[in-house]
């Protein structure tokens, strides 16, 4: 549906705590007409979406989604902060400032975990059999008990090729 809109596809990127999304970016003459950036599509163990995130870029946009929202009969306000929940489908909706005048709505299924934004290309792994985590940083408290050689990978190799989750410390 997206690329029918217009959206190119831009591959396969990861959260902070390691979740798979799909990544689709418009160009600047349909982001325009459209209000929409980027979009996400947050993927399960199972491969299914549990979760997607557009990124709008301007409050005039984020207002009619709003309007939308609160004149769907199934969608209930939360009281203590600009989310809704639709019982009837099992998502919830949040909506956040993301940066000037640019926002974010998430559509989230009830159950699912939360995502954290990723801001980080490259992780650190200490290498031996038994690690099984990355650390974001070289002065993560994790990496004090590391006893090998410490390497510098990109993310993506973290989570794929070396199936390392984040450590506990930095979550």
């Amino acid at each position: 549906m997206l690329l029918k809109d217009g959206a190119n596809y831009k591959g396969v990127r990861y959260t902070e705590n390691g979740i798979p999304f799909l990544y689709y970016e418009y160009p600047y003459d349909i982001s325009s007409k459209k209000g929409v950036e980027s979009a996400a599509f947050y993927i399960d163990d199972n491969k299914k979406c549990f979760a997607y995130r557009l990124h709008y870029i301007s409050q005039r946009f984020i207002e009619r989604v709003v309007k939308e929202i609160q004149d769907d009969p199934f969608i209930k306000k939360d009281a203590n902060a600009f989310k809704w929940t639709n019982g009837f489908w099992h998502f919830s909706v949040d909506i956040g400032l993301s940066s000037g005048d640019t926002f974010n709505v998430e559509y989230r299924m009830v159950e699912a975990p939360v995502i954290k934004p990723i801001a980080i290309d490259s992780v650190y792994l200490c290498m031996g059999n038994n690690y099984t985590v990355y650390h974001k940083t070289q002065t993560c408290n994790g990496l004090r008990k590391c006893s090998t050689t410490l390497k510098k990978v990109s993310l993506y190799d973290a989570i794929n090729t070396y199936h390392r989750k984040l450590c506990g410390d930095e979550k």
